[in-house]
């Protein structure tokens, strides 16, 4: 059994925990205070996943926070190796990576490549030199050239921020069907923005396709489809999803962006699907999510990357976790995202009172129907307790 260090809590962590557990390693929280998401380092602590964890210093002091990252794994010789779950603390390690991973291996790919992935401009165009089908889009830097972009591309269309940790608005991206909503959506250049992305609207559901890499090649891979998200448009985090059969084209794609990045570790590639077409989104260096799914469906992506990243063989790889022959149909739900989605669709009136019936009413059909839930955990109930009880303390908070 080996010590895991699961750096941050998001709830993708506590999936990656019960994943680690299932194989018999022993997961470490390394947890950071004063950050939003507060609410996942509370469920992450009263998980029985975590047998023990590392408090270090806010994403307010990146310095702070390395060098405690340094420091612990000089101190601590019985963490095996490392598993960085957001993308800031990937992008964080940029300057001192070579020294960090000589000190232990780590379970992701380069911050080099981090930072590719999560420009979407970097990797759009990666994308499209390697031929993918990669929405039109315009790289804008103000007002006036928002405009002409506007034009250019016409409605509907997308405007999103071109780095994958900014938000606009509190919004991953913006829907603009007109002149009218541009006006009450986007009225001015936001404030802080320094650029944005213009990119034409693409129809169709989204897929993503999880994988592990090593040294440019896959050696594990799982597919899912979101159903819907929790953003209007299925923008945003995806709430309900489904299992399904790897797609050779996807697949295909997601092999050639693998080999051009020379990556390594554990990442995901989103692509919209209409038909028999399909268009890339993005890439993700990191675990989805939505890794409970592929977990659940017998796909161990968070073991199979920890085996992969201390140099095991293929044969090791494949008794942590199959790949290609798991169950097709299961269903994923995220209770309280669906939950927040709606109520914040009705505040900002991207909804009416009949749109956020029908959602609540999708929202408990999905949670009737999924065999797997996001946070819950019949053998480890504390986190969802903690989770539910923020969330009707904020929407308590909210009404008075």
């Amino acid at each position: 059994m080996g010590r895991i260090w699961v750096l941050e809590a998001y709830r993708q962590s506590l999936s990656i925990a019960r994943a680690l557990v299932e194989v018999g390693e022993e997961p470490v929280l390394g947890y950071t205070t004063g950050r939003e998401g507060e609410d996942y380092t509370a469920a992450c602590l009263a998980s029985r996943s975590f047998r023990s964890s590392i408090a270090l210093p806010g994403p307010a002091d990146p310095e702070a926070f390395v060098a405690a990252v340094e420091r612990v794994l000089k101190n601590d010789s019985s963490i095996d190796a490392v598993i960085p779950v957001g993308e800031t603390s990937l992008l964080a390690f940029h300057s001192v990576e070579a020294r960090l991973r000589r000190l232990r291996p780590w379970a992701a790919t380069s911050a080099e490549v981090a930072a590719i992935c999560l420009n979407k401009e970097s990797a759009g165009a990666t994308a499209a030199q390697l031929g993918f089908d990669v929405p039109r889009s315009y790289s804008v830097s103000g007002a006036g050239e928002l405009d002409l972009a506007l034009r250019a591309v016409g409605y509907p269309c997308v405007v999103k921020p071109p780095d994958s940790t900014v938000r606009i608005g509190g919004l991953k991206a913006l829907r603009l069907s007109g002149d009218s909503e541009r006006r009450r959506l986007l009225p001015g250049w936001p404030e802080g923005a320094k650029r944005l992305l213009v990119q034409e609207f693409a129809r169709g559901h989204r897929h993503n396709c999880m994988f592990v890499a090593r040294k440019g090649k896959l050696v594990a891979r799982f597919e899912s489809r979101v159903i819907r998200a929790d953003e209007p448009w299925g923008f945003g985090y995806g709430v309900e999803s489904v299992s399904v059969a790897p797609d050779p084209g996807h697949w295909r794609a997601v092999e050639a962006l693998a080999e051009k990045l020379e990556y390594d570790g554990p990442g995901c590639a989103q692509f919209l699907v209409e038909g028999g077409r399909f268009r890339f989104l993005e890439l993700n260096p990191r675990f989805d999510a939505s890794v409970v799914l592929a977990c659940r469906c017998g796909v161990n992506l968070p073991a199979i990357a920890v085996a992969s990243a201390l140099g095991e063989g293929a044969a090791r790889i494949a008794l942590v976790g199959r790949s290609g022959s798991y169950p097709r149909g299961r269903r994923l739900h995220w209770l309280l995202g669906d939950l927040s989605g709606a109520l914040r669709a009705l505040r900002s009136r991207s909804v009416g009172p009949l749109g956020f019936v029908i959602w609540m009413s999708r929202c408990w059909l999905a949670a009737w129907r999924a065999s797997v839930h996001m946070t819950w955990d019949f053998r480890d109930r504390a986190p969802s307790r903690v989770l539910l009880r923020r969330f009707f303390s904020s929407v308590k908070r909210a009404l008075l």
